[in-house]
């Protein structure tokens, strides 16, 4: 069985990127494209993960919030050892 697992609320892709930045210290102009937008008739328009049945049968929950997440993440490829392990060239599934 597959399920989603995430904390069921939405953020916009530069919203993140201003999060990232932020908690980076870094002053960064976040762009957007417009040809990477969806269309104003799209049938979505948001994508919210709901992990409400994961929840149901195994009683999981996220252990960090998305900001603790990104700290912990920015934290990681903050260590030179980490870094070298990271290959941006390569897409792993």
């Amino acid at each position: 069985m597959t399920f989603n697992c995430g904390p069921g609320d939405d953020i916009s892709i530069g919203q993140l990127a201003e999060n990232i930045a932020r908690f980076m210290g870094v002053d960064a102009d976040i762009v957007e494209d417009a040809q990477r937008l969806r269309p104003k008739d799209s049938e979505v328009m948001r994508l919210v993960c709901d992990a409400s049945k994961l929840r149901e049968r195994t009683g999981w929950r996220p252990r960090y919030t998305r900001d603790e997440g990104l700290r912990e993440t920015i934290k990681w490829f903050c260590e030179p050892v980490n870094l070298a392990l990271y290959k941006a060239n390569e897409y792993h599934q």
